[in-house]
């Protein structure tokens, strides 16, 4: 056993033999692969190519310094670009100018003169666009018409009409358009129950006697009533 141990490290120890061979630029690596269960037992050579980390002395100075001299810094580049798109602003005028917006005497640059608050009220703003639904048709009408709904100008021929439509209301009532208004009537507020026993037997009573009335007007007849009283016409 100790025999198939050293023969066996021996042999793995064997199997990868490398010999390198300077040629110019070019490294040749050989690679002889013994084993006793192998078929090819004959070197194998294989061209690999190295790259160099440098460069030789004097190799691409000449290439590198045209570049150099050619090519524009990113520094340079940068400044081109934002100090180009900038205008040097004139100098603020000595003259005393009077702007013709606000009327005031301008004593800085011009931008920031138009900057000011004083030179902001006096422009004249721009109102926004009108929210009338532009699909209407009565809008479309007065719009062939003539009429300019963000003029904010009122209808009419010198626009002293009403700039903007009528605002609609619920109608929750049967009465037609412009009938006077109905009183409200406070159904809260009731005769007050009688108090004593008198009071309420004298309204019982009227209570009954109008509803006898009211039986015999409607539900009786002449005939029958002269009958019962005895003054049918009859001697």
């Amino acid at each position: 056993m100790g025999r198939r141990r050293r023969r066996h490290f021996q042999t793995t120890r064997k199997i990868l033999v490398q010999s390198c061979t300077n040629v110019g630029r070019e490294t040749v690596i050989g690679i002889v692969v013994r084993h006793p269960n192998s078929v090819v037992k004959a070197g194998v050579t294989r061209r690999v190519e190295f790259v160099p980390a440098t460069r030789t002395e004097g190799e691409g100075e000449g290439e590198a310094a045209e570049t150099q001299a050619t090519a524009p810094s990113a520094a340079d580049l940068y400044a081109s670009i934002v100090l180009s798109s900038r205008e040097p602003e004139p100098p603020p005028s000595t003259s005393g100018a009077t702007c013709d917006v606000c009327s005031l005497t301008i004593t800085t640059s011009p931008r920031q003169h138009a900057l000011s608050a004083a030179h902001q009220v006096s422009l004249a703003h721009s109102h926004p666009p009108s929210s009338l639904d532009r699909s209407r048709m009565g809008l479309r009408t007065l719009q062939s018409q003539g009429w300019d709904p963000d003029a904010r100008r009122g209808l009419g021929l010198y626009g002293e009409g009403v700039p903007f439509p009528l605002k609609a209301e619920a109608k929750h009532d049967t009465r037609g358009i412009g009938a006077a208004a109905q009183i409200p009537v406070d159904k809260s507020s009731k005769p007050a129950a009688p108090v004593t026993k008198q009071q309420r037997a004298k309204s019982a009573a009227e209570e009954r006697q109008r509803a006898a009335w009211l039986q015999a007007e409607l539900y009786s007849r002449v005939d029958v009533e002269r009958y019962l009283r005895g003054d049918d016409g009859h001697v």
